[in-house]
């Protein structure tokens, strides 16, 4: 891991381990916010929905 600050931008690289751990935790901290939240709950449904058909549609 290197954290690198160029032109007032901090940059992180991560190997391609931490990469996966850290797209884990956004994961799960993102099920977690959903799960809580019945507003948010009602639009990933909607959003689901709509992609869905959309995907529906291109087979025809």
């Amino acid at each position: 891991m290197e954290f690198i600050r160029e032109n007032g931008i901090l940059t992180i690289n991560l190997d391609s381990i931490l990469t996966l751990a850290l797209a884990v935790i956004l994961l799960l901290v993102g099920y977690g916010v959903k799960n809580r939240s019945s507003f948010l709950r009602n639009i990933v449904s909607l959003h689901q929905l709509l992609v869905d058909s959309c995907l529906c549609l291109s087979h025809l």
